[in-house]
């Protein structure tokens, strides 16, 4: 009995799923602020790894125990192409994004002067001693009317955080 109590307080709290709620830093405000019209489509979740979890919870001697996830409902696909559309409007530009095959532009009420579209390649975080956390998008801006590529590069991201007392 000795033997299991042990077993399971070294393991803490990694078992199970642990849903996070996923924030960004405030934006950095914008002086010279542009302008436009920009059409951003849905991002897609291209990740290798399960789509299901976000990261993996480790026990003090580094077994994968748990993983971590998104809140209950919450897409990461739908917040990450939300948290560039709030970054493009803090730089003064006029945001919409599309909605399924029908978009704005297709009703012919406004004129987009450029289409983004984002992959996600990497996101995903790693608890052990430590919460290591990478992201990578792949943003592509094409010429809204003719579909041609103008611009295309992936943002990345990362960041690491000591945990003190295992909190």
């Amino acid at each position: 009995l000795n033997f299991l109590v042990a077993g399971l307080l070294s393991m803490g709290c990694a078992l199970g799923v642990t849903r996070v709620k996923l924030n960004h830093d405030p934006l950095n405000r914008i002086e010279n602020k542009k302008n436009g019209n920009i059409l951003i489509t849905q991002f897609k979740d291209v990740r290798p790894q399960s789509k299901e979890y976000i990261g993996n919870k480790r026990n003090m001697y580094g077994m994968v125990m748990g993983h971590i996830g998104t809140e209950p409902g919450v897409s990461l696909t739908e917040i990450l192409t939300k948290y560039f559309a709030e970054a493009l409007r803090e730089a003064g530009y006029s945001v919409v994004i599309a909605e399924g095959s029908k978009t704005v532009e297709e009703s012919g009420k406004i004129k987009f002067g450029a289409m983004i579209e984002g992959e996600i390649s990497e996101f995903w975080m790693d608890l052990y001693m430590a919460v290591w956390h990478k992201v990578a998008v792949k943003l592509t801006v094409k010429n809204p009317d003719s579909k041609e590529t103008l611009w295309e590069k992936v943002i990345r991201g990362e960041q690491k955080n000591v945990l003190k007392w295992g909190t």
